[in-house]
């Protein structure tokens, strides 16, 4: 655990911890400086969830966010077991996003020219491929788990090991960099 009253200090902790997740607030800071932290904060520590405590709720900055590398948000009127709640739904590598939320993110995400493809497509496994697709839906382990007729375990493994395999801190980025890169698909007609 940290705390860190400027940028540069908040990027030194993050180089010299590596924590899980940082929990970032939008005051001070302008919308262009939080969306710059985070991608400095993503490239020192590629691994580390980013957490955006946020008074707006508008999709353009939640979107540059996603893009920047940020794995959610919550409101700035956020509670003491609501930061604990986000904090265990992170940890459990579920989404902090709401899922019709999440979907018009990757749908603006999705119609950004694309920065390139994947290296290479077999290092995700078709079942791994067939998650990722869910997930980009905004499906939760358990819909997952019920949708390919998998255990909620065998999801949770499958989840993991994409995450790992695309060098990413959680679900949501993910799917950000599965949109991006060309892996799969944005879901038309949804």
């Amino acid at each position: 655990v940290g705390d860190a009253p400027t940028k540069d200090v908040a990027l030194r902790l993050v180089r010299e911890k590596t924590p899980h997740v940082m929990l970032m607030g939008t005051i001070p800071l302008a919308v262009d400086e939080c969306v710059e932290l985070i991608k400095a904060a993503k490239a020192q520590s590629p691994t580390t969830a980013v957490i955006l405590i946020t008074g707006s709720e508008h999709t353009s900055i939640l979107a540059r966010a996603l893009r920047a590398g940020c794995s959610g948000y919550l409101n700035a009127h956020v509670t003491r077991s609501e930061v604990l709640k986000a904090l265990r739904l992170i940890a459990r590598g579920e989404c902090l996003v709401d899922p019709e939320l999440l979907k018009r993110l990757l749908g603006a995400i999705a119609e950004e020219p694309s920065p390139g493809r994947i290296e290479s497509r077999r290092k995700v496994t078709l079942g791994e491929q067939n998650v990722l697709r869910l997930i980009v839906e905004g499906q939760s382990n358990r819909k997952i788990a019920s949708s390919l007729g998998y255990s909620v375990a065998t999801v949770k493994a499958y989840v993991r090991r994409i995450i790992q395999k695309l060098g990413v801190s959680d679900r949501t980025q993910a799917a950000v960099k599965a949109i991006r890169s060309g892996l799969t698909s944005f879901p038309q007609g949804r």
